[in-house]
């Protein structure tokens, strides 16, 4: 991957340059799209999961290539670990579509996201290559257990 495309990818096409809470910012536009393209077509989960896949997978490579170009370990501007960690909350959405589900998932997503509770926080200071990303696909992971727990008891 060139690394234009990989500034690209990494700050969302540009949502992680702003100044005030780019994370929050790019987990709500992905909340969104995803919102939309779930209103508007069928989506199984199993095509959720194949997207999220190769959103991660994306997400992780052009975190590599971005990291390559700058000197700080977790840079600010890159907020597609959000997307990735967002998304993957948003997989049981396939089995409980509702605004309120999306608006629940992500409220959790940020909250685990910004206190990074237990062992999220360990995956961030491991300090690899994979930790900018991992913290938020573990956020996402435990959001998604709530979500589909809330949605199975007919919360949401």
């Amino acid at each position: 991957m060139n690394p234009k495309t990989a500034n690209y990818i990494s700050t969302f096409y540009g949502v992680g340059l702003g100044k005030k809470f780019p994370g929050s910012i790019a987990s709500f536009v992905a909340a969104v799209i995803w919102y939309l393209v779930m209103l508007f077509s069928y989506m199984s989960v199993i095509l959720a999961l194949l997207l999220n896949i190769f959103i991660f997978l994306i997400a992780y490579y052009s975190i590599i290539e971005y990291q390559k170009t700058t000197d700080e370990t977790d840079p600010q501007e890159i907020v597609v670990d959000e997307v990735s960690g967002m998304s993957i909350s948003l997989i049981g959405a396939t089995l409980y579509f509702s605004s309120t589900y999306f608006f629940i998932s992500f409220l959790i997503f940020r909250v685990l996201d910004f206190f990074k509770p237990s062992i999220i926080y360990r995956f961030e200071i491991d300090k690899k290559d994979s930790s900018i990303l991992m913290d938020d696909v573990l956020s996402g992971l435990i959001t998604l257990l709530v979500m589909i727990s809330l949605g199975s008891s007919g919360i949401v």
